[in-house]
């Protein structure tokens, strides 16, 4: 059913509309590290920007209205977040390095929303100036939305209130029968079309771990078993037996104790000695080098919108550079658009331990409060995520986002052999970051941008890695590593998709592979006669099929995108463009036969390029139905993607065959991409920073000496 146009009330719309338009100096969103809002903060009485955040109120108005539209329904709110406008009516702006006009673009909410009562899923859009539906839609059947922010909450006390569930805890004695000593990990159940009976209903499986006592870890007491749910209907459907010896047997269940391992990493209740001989290194700066105006971060020469949801967590928007005066437009969106978790235990139920972090627990609705020195330090500028819950009422992550500045090293350096004279500029990065809690991983995102026009997307993984009950005398089975006594974590691996909207220097853009060939003439030819030349090779890719591509490190393969071919460089007389470097990449184990393959095939390529289209936002598609990236492709493999509106999508990722020195806790793994001007300025963009001269002391040896 698709309604358009619901008017509901006009005084309702007026009053919201009053409140809407008129934003309260942004108190609940942006502050400085000593609490006072920072300088740039917009006052009161301004108007919010089509691109920012939901209010408070905003999210409050959108609730209440499709409450008022279908009531008597006891809605399950599963995200209410901006509606971005439609890409054409803010480009133009974006590309004269301008703003709309106060209310000219109107701004919309979006809202997925389940009944409970039919399990029926709805999407709607509420034009917030107007207070009016403008789209009331019933999803197809079978559309498993993401859990709300609160509903892994609401799973975790139904299940510690089922008498099954808390018989089968007492098998492991008193003290894990009650509740209050037990912990939940609530997944997806990642894959049912093998479950029938599971059909049309929205499916959750859970498991289990003992706590002992406060700031315990519990991941170091698995039990060994899982619950599977249906979340609408708050009840428990099934409890699986998991296979805790050496092979799928699940009736063996020799051993199934709750390990007595500590595991323990908390200062509370860390047992070891803690170091003596570190001195701390203390950061002093005189202020930022960078302004916050409302949600508009301006650092050097570089400009951008801070943009925030619960599914993202961290975006961005309208990112350009100042060019001896010249602004010239980068990218019009980016973020992290989905992070894939398979793992590699091929034993029932764990062949269902396949997250998408992004479209199932959402990294907004994850992220961790942030305050320095714990994320970031320097002089910071925090950032509050406002989400909403179940209910349709919004909550805050206060300091959930931290921009600051770093030193990085040396920028550029160079000693004069002849006069001994050494200059040298220090390199100074800003850094946008925030860090997301999925369950057992900390996984924080950062934006880096430095002096020399290069941008750098960076992951770093930490945490505790997934552990699960082994029995007396069993082994992993080569599918994990035994961590402690009893206890596997099984292999596995993180995919991270990152979605580049790019613009660079207009909105025609396009993508070429480049890869370094050794020349391909024997040596002693005349045209090579020393066998040691190599040159550039670049394919330009012209529709969406053939910008499927991988990694090649054996020939430094990168990925340039340009922008009218034209606008060539003064200096080196060709197109004027930007790379993407990858760092990490890794390769999917599960077979490509695989039943469970559908669901992850975004990550079967490293780099996609793909023609703009409205709401094409997420590598694995909205509502994570085996649609995104692969499907897009699939219904218009020729869609042409030279000189046109692009997409650009990297994905990383690193394979995780656990060590015991990753337990307790995980030390970080840090993996990402580049993104350079190649050829896109006529020098160094950083050679005008302030470098710092000295004259070296020190004379060259001469021989014998």
């Amino acid at each position: 059913m698709r309604t358009k146009a619901i008017f509901l009330s006009a005084l309702l719309g007026v009053i919201f509309l009053s409140q809407n338009l008129v934003v309260e100096a942004n108190k609940d969103s942006s502050k400085s590290n000593n609490g006072r809002t920072s300088g740039g903060q917009r006052r009161r009485q301004e108007v919010a920007h089509p691109l920012d955040p939901l209010t408070l109120l905003e999210i409050i108005q959108t609730s209440a209205l499709i409450k008022d539209y279908r009531p008597g329904v006891q809605w399950v709110f599963v995200d209410i977040t901006l509606k971005e406008p439609e890409k054409s009516l803010l480009l133009p702006y974006f590309l004269s390095d301008t703003e709309p006009p106060p209310f000219l673009i109107p701004r919309k909410s979006l809202v997925v929303a389940v009944d409970p009562t039919t399990g029926l899923s709805y999407e709607a859009v509420v034009n917030l100036g107007l207070n009016m539906l403008e789209l009331w839609e019933q999803l197809p059947s079978g559309i498993d939305t993401s859990f709300a922010s609160d509903e892994l909450n609401a799973i975790h006390d139904m299940v510690l209130d089922d008498p099954i569930i808390l018989e089968r805890l007492s098998i492991y004695g008193e003290f894990y029968g009650n509740k209050s000593n037990v912990v939940t990990d609530v997944w997806k159940y990642g894959y049912s079309k093998d479950k029938p009976e599971y059909a049309g209903k929205r499916i959750a499986q859970v498991f289990f771990y003992g706590r002992n006592f406060e700031n315990d870890n519990f991941y170091a007491h698995p039990m060994g078993f899982v619950a599977v749910v249906d979340t609408l209907r708050q009840e428990v459907l099934d409890i699986e037996e998991i296979p805790i010896q050496s092979d799928f047997d699940t009736t063996n269940r020799e051993g199934d104790e709750v390990s007595e391992a500590t595991g323990n990493y908390d200062p509370d209740v860390f047992e070891g000695t803690y170091r003596d001989d570190v001195k701390p290194i203390t950061i002093n700066q005189d202020g930022p080098s960078f302004t916050m105006d409302g949600n508009v971060l301006r650092w050097q020469k570089f400009k951008m919108r801070v943009g925030r949801n619960g599914r993202e967590g961290l975006l961005l928007h309208h990112v350009n550079y100042n060019d001896s005066g010249v602004v010239r437009p980068l990218l019009y969106r980016a973020s992290l658009s989905e992070l894939f978790v398979p793992y590699g235990d091929p034993r029932p139920p764990y062949h269902r331990k396949m997250a998408l972090d992004v479209g199932e627990y959402g990294l907004g609705f994850s992220a961790s409060e942030m305050r320095s020195p714990d994320g970031c330090r320097g002089t910071v500028h925090f950032l509050d995520i406002i989400n909403s819950d179940m209910s349709g009422q919004p909550w805050t992550v206060t300091n959930a986002i931290c921009i600051y500045e770093e030193d990085a090293g040396i920028l550029w350096r160079k000693m004069d052999p002849l006069t001994r004279r050494i200059v040298t500029a220090r390199s100074q990065r800003l850094v946008l970051t925030f860090i997301a809690t999925v369950s057992n991983y900390d996984y924080q995102l950062k934006w880096i941008f430095c002096q020399d026009a290069s941008i750098r997307v960076e992951m770093i993984l930490t945490g505790i890695v997934s552990q699960n009950m082994l029995g007396l005398n069993a082994t992993p089975g080569g599918h994990g590593t035994i961590v402690m006594p009893n206890i596997n974590a099984q292999f596995h691996q993180h995919f991270f998709a990152v979605r580049l909207d790019t613009e660079i220097d207009g909105n025609r853009n396009t993508v070429s592979v480049v890869d370094i060939l050794p020349d391909d003439i024997p040596a002693g030819d005349p045209t090579h006669p020393y066998g040691n030349g190599f040159s550039v090779s670049e394919t330009v890719l012209r529709n969406a099929s053939q910008a499927r591509t991988k990694t090649q490190p054996d020939t430094a393969r990168t990925w340039r995108v340009i922008g009218e071919p034209t606008n060539v460089n003064p200096i080196s007389g060709g197109s004027k463009g930007w790379k993407l470097i990858p760092d990490h990449v890794a390769r999917l184990m599960m077979s490509k036969d695989s039943v469970l393959h559908a669901k992850s095939a975004f990550v079967d390529f490293d780099v996609w390029v793909t023609p703009y289209k409205e709401n094409q936002l997420y590598a694995a598609g909205f509502y994570l139905n085996e649609s995104g990236l692969p499907t897009w492709v699939e219904e218009d493999p020729g869609a042409l993607i030279e000189n046109t509106d692009i997409v650009l999508w990297h994905v990383f990722g690193v394979t995780h065959v656990v060590r015991v020195e990753d337990l307790p806790v995980m030390p970080v793994e840090s993996i990402g991409f580049w993104f350079k001007p190649t050829n896109f300025f006529t020098e160094n963009p950083g050679v005008d920073v302030l470098p710092i001269v000295i004259q070296a002391q020190s004379t060259k040896r001469s021989k014998g000496e």
